[in-house]
């Protein structure tokens, strides 16, 4: 996978979404729970899966590792890379809609 090929500028942008979702979902959490809070819960899981996918991808591209402890690392980072690299490839916002 080519760098090149990457809208890193759209990367960005959701790295920066999710993060700010991810802290506002956290500061609903922290409070004292007044009714049952699973879907919250449950939203902060898949945002934080969610971002740490494009920080694994952002991490392949640079040639570094993001996740360690998984039994393969360099499996687990090539599988997530190739899963998302398309849906970042430049000229590829047709494809998100």
């Amino acid at each position: 996978m080519s760098n090149s090929k990457i809208d890193f500028v759209r990367l960005g942008h959701d790295l920066a979404a999710l993060i700010a979702e991810c802290i506002e979902l956290k500061k609903v959490l922290r409070t004292t729970w007044t009714r049952p809070m699973k879907d919250e819960q449950q939203r902060l899981i898949r945002v934080r899966r969610k971002l740490t996918e494009r920080f694994v991808l952002l991490a392949s591209l640079r040639g570094k590792i993001h996740v360690r402890n998984v039994e393969n690392p360099a499996e687990y980072h090539r599988a997530i890379a190739e899963r998302l690299a398309p849906e970042y490839a430049l000229g590829s916002e047709e494809v998100r809609a």
